[in-house]
């Protein structure tokens, strides 16, 4: 799968294999919120630099993103998400941002932990956190136009000003366990369904067979997300779309299988 997820960091603490063993996902949620409990908006935002490969990240109130992003856009900008399109593609933002295109990443849907969009180019992403509800974290690349950097900043709010909320650590830590088994999910589904005599051909970026994995593999980290598109031999030339869930694959299968 896509790179290596990147764990928080955890105490100098030894754990014992049975102890690992015995753990669950809803443990990884809670440690991860008692964790990041603390933290500033100050932290969230520096935490989005990393993740995105920016050079800096403000916090923008969600009443003026539409407003920036049309500013952007009629500077010149294209605003894209790393996953779009039915049949479900990768975005080339290295390749497009490589040729000269002011690359906007809207990373709100796949989760900015899944494209490091910055790093691989584009100017500005665009991203999510339930800790600062309100605002959107706008990541802008290292050595930023002018221009762009100028008009972030006159829609930013001071990261001091912003307060975390009391509940959204928790919430922001199950929602990445929630898109990363997801994507497990979907990469068992289009195995499957990769497989199925009644389908004619299987799009998701997971697969080896997909014309975008070399892509996925190289521009997304920890997973391809949760679309798959397939078409059936009964219709051909018309995709349908299976969007997995953090649900046991297995029984999403089964569910798939009863709809038809």
């Amino acid at each position: 799968m896509g790179g290596t997820a990147q764990g928080g960091a955890g105490g100098t603490k030894s754990v014992g294999a049975t102890d690992v063993v015995t753990q669950t996902a809803t443990d990884v949620v809670t440690q991860t919120a008692t964790d990041v409990v603390t933290q500033t908006a100050t932290d969230v935002v520096a935490e989005y630099v990393k993740m995105t490969g920016a050079g800096r990240a403000r916090l923008v109130p969600v009443s003026y993103v539409d407003e920036l992003l049309a500013t952007l856009v009629a500077g010149g900008a294209t605003v894209v998400e790393p996953l779009a399109g039915v049949p479900v593609e990768v975005c080339d933002i290295k390749g497009r941002a490589a040729a000269g295109e002011l690359i906007v990443a809207d990373v709100r849907t796949i989760g900015a932990e899944f494209s490091p969009a910055c790093r691989l180019g584009a100017e500005i992403a665009v991203a999510e956190d339930a800790r600062v509800p309100g605002y959107v974290v706008v990541c802008m690349r290292k050595c930023c136009i002018p221009w762009v950097a100028e008009a972030v900043e006159a829609k930013a709010c001071p990261a001091e000003d912003v307060t975390v909320s009391a509940t959204g650590a928790e919430e922001q830590a199950s929602a990445r366990v929630s898109r990363h088994a997801a994507s497990d999910a979907a990469q068992v589904v289009a195995a499957y369904l990769a497989c199925h005599p009644r389908v004619e051909a299987v799009r998701y970026p997971g697969l080896k067979t997909d014309p975008n994995f070399a892509r996925a593999t190289s521009q997304l980290v920890g997973g391809f997300g949760p679309y798959v598109d397939y078409m059936r031999k009964e219709s051909p030339g018309e995709w349908h779309r299976f969007t997995a869930t953090d649900e046991d694959a297995r029984t999403q299968i089964i569910n798939f299988e009863r709809v038809g």
